[in-house]
Formats: structure tokens, C-alpha cells, sequence
């Protein structure tokens, strides 16, 4: 095989002529063509493809004395290469840099074809989003109209039931005078009156029958009313999946795509550049020879590995063209292969990056489309034609509970309610807990760092949910029981997957801890107090902030939603109530309820640690540092009734399904309830041995949990507390 280095001038003595070192080169080329000429008889057929990309073995085509093109005898090829064309290492190698050459050039029009068409899919996505939102905004608009009918029937409904329960009680009042006793007067005045105390009756009773008529029409246009709202929001529904992925698919894929094109297309425009210099030199050193200018060609003297010519090469070029030409062969296979290599880099670095990227959003989109349970809307987050605390309970007896003016005494002194179910498991306080919808589990958040979920019958631990890095103060979960949050002194909240325990989102965005939060009966928001003095709102799905309540002057304590999503009321160390205005995009305050500031230097007296609304929305509960509570009519910011009873601070409160009670836990060790109709105390719940700090009833309102300091969470049955205070 030829090695350069026989043509190199080395300081190796005695060294040999240039005559003899000619004669050594020939006689081993000559060994090797014959070798080759015998290879490919026995094979019977041309090299293979890849041998003339890469160029042939060592020796291939070195021509012939006399024979630049290298070419062979017929009589030394196979059968079936006699029938054939034999193309040469040299043209070989040239139709292979003109094959490598149209490929980049295809390489890059197919690139630039690819960067026009993710342009125009980038402009036809951002036209598909702005239409789709001016959809979304329309169905909006009709959602609020639908939804204005709608308060707009309950209004008419609730008007025309005051009206019947007139005509029932005039009813009522027309038929006892009737038949009561005897009327008095002569008997001409006292059939006169009976009369028309028969005529009034009848016209009453027509009245009557007239508004329940009204009232059935009325009901038919609610549940219509309903229906067209439904179908607004699934419509809305719709749309903003396909808002948001129109949004994903611009600002994850086309945009980055877009971006990625522009610079990959100048990055193959640059290689082009280079690689196409070294091919167009390559072609000029084979299409020429060492008689010519080869000698000043780049590849060339490139390929020398810093040796020098000797002079006598030079001065006598005839002789030395047939090796020297033959080892420019070898200097353009090795220089082409480097450059198909660079090529070949660029383009595997391409692909790479590519995957990278379609990684990227396949993982976005898995987690967008499969990760969470898309929000729907619910009937019930409608307003109600009538409100749940007036429906009528079953499981309540008719007549009301004999309870005396001392606390605790509704409890006979002979007989105790039966213990709680005790769930034991965190290793710090208890800050928070919680029911699910069905009220088979309970939540709870605790100074250790964790959230847990309960089996609400059996009180066994059914996860453990850790990320959090401070401790974890309120806890909430989603009306469908798909989603947990919690909020934490580590600033954050986190969404849980209440299914598989697994974080889902951390909301970022408090400066201080997050002592609050909360979710909106639809599942679509949340809301969480900070000691940032702020409350936020934050959409469920994206968990982008919607909103930022500001104008309370000290720590935020509690939030809580209105049943249907419409406000949401939040607590303070600034001793008021604020009441916010909360529509999907936006909220404003909507009134205060303040009370006396007197009390602690720290905690004024009527610091709201604690703030609920009823089922209805007409009331606000809250729980106080002096160690009261207050039922607020949630209309005018009045003071309803005053609860006393707790000895020291009312850290939690929570009010019935149904309206007619109320739950309060205090630093008293004691959770105490309260008829909400009459503002007496039914039952002191005594067993905890520290502060409760956290109280909440069940979905059917007959269980209450509390979890306090203890490290304990308690189960009460109230409706077994209830069956001994009426013996």
C-alpha cells in the first residue's frame, strides 16, 4: 500500500535515491492492482456501494504504467463485471462529492420548505387562538345572561313563595275564625259576616291557587334556565380546552419550532459554505494532476501532515505524477469522510435536539390532557330556586331540643355522649382539617410538614402527601374529591391528586406563609391567605394567579368561597371581615364587616381567626379572639347573633349543610355547637388536651372533626350526642 511517508524527505542516512524509491512505490502498486484484479474475479462482480463513497481498498485503482485513468483489462474482471461500465476510484469519487454536495443542498431547501410551514401553521394557530377566544368571550357573555335569568327567576320564585305562605296563613286564619266560636250580633249580622268571611276565604283560597300556579310556571322557567346555562357552560368548557391548546401548541411547539428553524437554517447555510470551499477544491485536484496544479491544491498540500516536497519531485513531475495523483486519491477519501462526518454531526445534533424538543411537549401535553381531571361545571354551583338550609331534614326531629340557658346542660348528668374515633399519626399540631364531599375521608394538614388522608370510618391513615418545606396550615379539597390543596409557611400551595397522592402543581407567588386556602365549589379556583396581608385567586386548571385582593392591614387569617363561587369573605388580625365581589376574571371588594377593636395588643379582641359562609350564602360565621362567635347576615354586614360560651379563643369555626348549626374550636381544649335559630349551645365536646385548632362538619352534617396541639384529630357523632340531650 502507498504510505506518504515514501514521499517525504527524512533525515534518515544512508538514504535512497529517488530512482530507487520510484522503483520500490511502482513495484508495490503493481503487487497491489494485481491483488485487487484477482479479488474481484474470484467475487465475480464491482466493489460495493459503500466502497465507492468511501473510496476503495488500499491500492484500488492505481493505474497502470501509462494509464492515468487507472482502468483495467476486461480478461483480469468476472462475467458479470465484463458487462458493465467501470468507473475508476477518481470517478468514483467525483460522482460521490457531486452525490454529498446535492444533498446538502437539498438538506437545506428542505429546511428552509419545513421553516415556511411551521411560519405559516405559527400564523393560522395565532388567528385559530384569537377566534377561539372571541368565542370564549361571547360564551361568557352568555353564561352572565344565563345566569342573570337565572337569579332573576330565584328572585320571582322567592317573591312569589313569601306570597303563598300569605294566602296560606290568611287561609289558615279565615278558616279558624269560621269555624270558631259562634259569631256574635243578631242572626242577620251573623251571617252577614260569615258571609263574608266565606267570600274572603274562597278569594284567598284563589289567590292562593293562582301564585301556586305562578309558582309551578316559575319552576319550569328555572329548570329552562338551568338547562341553557348548563349548555353555556359546557360550551365555555369547551372552548377554553381549546384556547389553551391553541396556546400550548403556539407557545410550547411553533413559536420554539419557529425560532429553532431560523438559526438551524443558518447554521447549514455556514456549513454549507465550508464543506462546499473543500469539495470545490477536491474536484479541481481530480480533474487536474500533478503536471498541472496540483501541487497548489488545498486538499492537497492540507494532506501532507506538515512534510515538504523535495525539490527533485518537483523537477521532475513526469515521473512522479502516477504516485503522487494516486496518493491525492487517498488525500480526498480521508478529506471527503471528514467532511460527511461534519455533516453527519450536524445533522445527528439536529435530531437531538429535536427529540429534546418533541419530549418536551409530549410531556406537557400528557400532563395537560391526562395529568388532572378537566374542571366541569356543576347544577349545584347554580343558585338555588330554594336554599338548602329551608329544605326540609329527615333525620332532625320536628319538634325543637328543651335546652337550658347554662352550657352543657342540654347534656343529662347521667349519661355521657359516646367517645370519638381518635386518628392518631402526626408527630406535630393538627392545623387544619377537612371532610371530602362524600364524607368518607378526612384531610389533614400539620405542623409536620404533611398532609394526610383518613379513612373517615375506621380513623386508618390512607396516605401521607410530603413536599412541603414549612409547616402546613389549611388544607381543602375539591368538590368531586379529584383534587387536595394546601397551603404551607414554606409560601407556597400545592395541588395534590387526591387518587395518587403525587403533587400535581406548587402555586408560587406569596411573600409570606400561606395560612389559608380554599376551593370553589366548581373545582375551577382557589383562594389562599397569606400573612402577606393579601388573599389570591388562582385558576385550578393553569394555576396562573387571576387575582390579587388587597386592603386588609394585617395578617390574612381564613377565606372561604361562597356556595356558588359569586364571593368569598376572608378574615384578619385587622379585626374586619372583608367581603369580595369574586367573578372568573376579576374581584372587588364588595363590604366589610367590622367589629369593636378593643381586646389582645397583638390579637384585638374580634380578630377574625376563623370566617365560613352558610350553605344559602345569606350568612357569614366567625370566630373571634375574645373568644366568641358572630353570625353575620351576609347581605347588610348586621351582627345576627352573638355565640358565647368559649373561655378563651375561638380558633375555628364551621356551619352546618343545612344551616341550623354551628361548630366552633377554641384554645379552651373544648369544640362546642350551637343552634344557629336560637344562638343556645347544644353540646360541649370535651376530649382533646390542648387547643382545638380546626373543626369542620361533615357533608351530611350529623359527624364534626376537630384536630388540635394535641397532634390528634376527633370524630364526634353528633347525632348520637343530639338522641341524649332529648332524653
Amino acid at each position: 500500500m502507498y504510505r506518504p511517508s515514501k514521499v517525504k524527505v527524512t533525515a534518515v542516512v544512508p538514504e535512497p535515491t529517488l530512482e530507487e524509491k520510484l522503483a520500490a512505490i511502482t513495484k508495490e502498486r503493481d503487487d497491489l492492482a494485481a491483488k485487487y484484479a484477482l479479488l474481484l474475479q474470484e467475487k465475480g462482480g464491482p466493489t460495493t456501494h459503500g466502497e465507492a463513497i468511501l473510496g476503495p481498498k488500499d491500492g484500488d485503482g492505481a493505474s497502470a504504467p501509462g494509464r492515468k485513468d487507472g482502468s483495467s483489462d476486461d480478461a483480469t474482471l468476472g462475467p458479470k463485471e465484463a458487462s458493465r461500465t467501470r468507473r475508476t476510484r477518481r470517478q468514483r469519487l467525483l460522482d460521490t462529492i457531486d452525490s454529498f454536495s446535492a444533498q446538502i443542498i437539498s438538506m437545506i431547501a428542505e429546511l428552509d420548505r419545513e421553516a415556511l410551514n411551521v411560519a405559516h401553521e405559527c400564523e393560522v394557530t395565532r388567528q385559530e387562538l384569537e377566534a377561539a377566544s372571541g368565542e370564549l368571550k361571547d360564551a361568557e357573555s352568555r353564561f352572565a345572561e344565563e345566569l342573570e335569568n337565572v337569579d332573576a327567576v330565584v328572585e320571582e320564585y322567592a317573591s312569589l313563595r313569601k306570597e303563598r305562605h300569605t294566602c296560606e296563613e290568611q287561609e289558615r286564619s279565615l278558616a279558624a275564625e269560621l269555624d270558631g266560636p259562634r259569631l256574635s250580633g243578631t242572626q242577620s249580622v251573623v251571617v252577614g259576616k260569615r258571609q263574608r268571611l266565606v267570600v274572603r276565604l274562597k278569594q284567598a283560597q284563589a289567590n292562593l291557587k293562582e301564585t301556586e300556579s305562578w309558582m309551578a310556571t316559575t319552576e319550569g322557567d328555572y329548570q329552562k334556565g338551568c338547562q341553557q346555562a348548563e349548555l353555556a357552560a359546557v360550551e365555555i368548557e369547551k372552548l377554553k380546552r381549546i384556547v389553551h391548546g391553541k396556546q400550548r401548541e403556539l407557545n410550547d411547539w411553533l413559536v420554539p419550532e419557529t425560532e429553532w428553524f431560523t438559526k438551524e437554517l443558518e447554521n447549514f447555510r455556514a456549513l454549507h459554505s465550508s464543506i462546499s470551499t473543500s469539495l470545490d477544491a477536491m474536484r479541481d485536484g481530480l480533474e487536474d494532476g500533478w503536471e498541472g496544479k496540483l501541487g497548489d491544491n488545498p486538499v492537497f498540500l492540507g494532506g501532507l501532515g506538515g512534510y515538504a516536497i523535495h525539490p527533485e519531485i518537483v523537477a521532475q513531475p513526469k515521473n512522479w505524477a502516477p504516485v503522487l495523483e494516486s496518493f491525492y486519491l487517498s488525500q480526498v477519501s480521508l478529506a471527503l469522510s471528514k467532511e460527511m462526518s461534519k455533516l453527519h454531526s450536524a445533522v445527528l445534533q439536529r435530531l437531538k435536539i429535536q427529540e429534546e424538543s418533541a419530549q418536551r411537549e409530549w410531556k406537557k401535553g400528557v400532563e395537560a390532557l391526562f395529568g388532572q381531571h378537566a374542571p366541569s361545571f356543576k347544577k349545584s354551583s347554580l343558585p338555588q330556586l330554594i336554599p338548602l338550609a329551608e329544605e326540609p331534614r329527615t333525620d332532625v326531629p320536628e319538634e325543637a331540643l328543651a335546652l337550658s340557658e347554662e352550657p352543657g346542660a342540654g347534656v343529662p348528668q347521667g349519661l355521657s355522649p359516646p367517645p370519638p374515633l381518635l386518628l392518631e399519626g402526626h408527630s406535630n399540631w393538627v392545623m387544619s382539617v377537612v371532610f371530602s364531599w362524600d364524607g368518607s375521608k378526612i384531610i389533614s394538614g400539620s405542623a409536620d410538614k404533611t398532609v394526610r388522608v383518613w379513612n373517615a370510618s375506621t380513623g386508618k391513615v390512607q396516605s401521607v402527601l410530603t413536599g412541603h418545606s414549612g409547616v402546613c396550615t389549611s388544607v381543602a379539597i375539591s368538590s368531586d374529591g379529584s383534587w387536595i390543596v394546601s397551603g404551607s409557611e414554606d409560601q407556597t400551595v400545592r395541588i395534590w391528586d387526591a387518587m395518587t397522592g403525587t403533587a400535581h402543581r406548587v402555586l408560587v407567588g406569596h411573600d409570606d406563609d400561606v395560612v389559608a386556602v380554599a376551593f370553589s365549589w366548581d373545582g375551577s379556583r382557589i383562594c389562599s391567605g397569606s400573612n402577606d396581608k393579601t388573599v389570591r385567586v388562582w385558576d385550578a386548571a393553569t394555576g396562573l394567579v387571576q387575582s390579587i385582593l388587597e386592603g386588609h392591614t394585617r395578617e390574612i387569617t381564613s377565606v372561604a368561597f361562597s356556595r356558588d363561587g359569586k364571593r368569598i369573605v376572608s378574615g384578619a388580625l385587622d379585626t374586619t371581615i372583608r367581603v369580595w365581589a369574586a367573578s372568573s376574571t376579576t374581584c372587588t371588594l364588595q363590604s366589610v364587616l367590622q367589629g369593636h377593636s378593643t381586646g389582645h395588643a397583638v390579637w384585638p379582641g374580634t380578630s377574625s381567626w376563623s370566617v365560613a359562609f352558610s350553605m344559602d350564602g345569606t350568612r357569614i360565621v366567625s370566630g373571634l379572639a375574645d373568644g366568641t362567635a358572630r353570625v353575620w347576615d351576609a347581605s347588610t354586614g348586621s351582627v345576627l347573633m352573638n355565640l358565647e360560651g368559649h373561655t378563651a379563643m375561638v380558633k375555628s369555626i364551621a356551619i352546618s349543610p343545612d344551616g341550623k348549626k354551628v361548630v366552633t374550636g377554641a384554645y379552651d381544649r373544648t369544640v362546642r355547637v350551637w343552634d344557629t335559630l336560637t344562638g343556645k349551645l347544644e353540646s360541649v365536646l370535651e376530649g382533646h388536651s390542648d387547643a382545638v385548632w380546626s373543626v369542620a362538619f361533615s357533608p351530611d352534617g350529623r359527624r364534626v372533626a376537630s384536630g388540635g396541639h394535641d397532634h390528634t384529630i376527633r370524630v364526634w357523632d353528633l347525632s348520637a350526642t343530639a338522641s341524649l340531650s332529648s332524653v
